[in-house]
């Protein structure tokens, strides 16, 4: 696979398969629903399976599955967990 050129169709459907696993999440809570909250949701999910490409500037042989994975993960993940994630990085794991 030519790494130079953008994989739109990677791009398009990890950024779709977020929005999926954020529609997924704010239907399985228990909070009130609203068409902001619903489509905020799936905004921010979209968006953080999206950045999953980037992770092809460290690992460039890795397969489209564990692409699709990861997208999954980071997705499921959220914000809040990605924030403790590199706070914890920046500050040092020992503390």
């Amino acid at each position: 696979m030519d790494h130079d050129k953008i994989d739109v169709s990677f791009f398009t459907w990890s950024t779709i398969l977020g929005a999926l696993i954020g529609l997924g999440q704010v239907l399985d809570s228990a909070e009130r629903l609203t068409w902001r909250i619903v489509v905020g949701r799936a905004l921010v999910s979209a968006g953080l399976a999206a950045t999953a490409p980037a992770l092809l500037v460290w690992f460039p042989e890795m397969p489209r599955m564990a692409e699709f994975a990861l997208a999954a993960a980071v997705a499921s993940l959220g914000t809040s967990a990605l924030q403790s994630l590199v706070r914890w990085l920046l500050t040092g794991r020992n503390r």
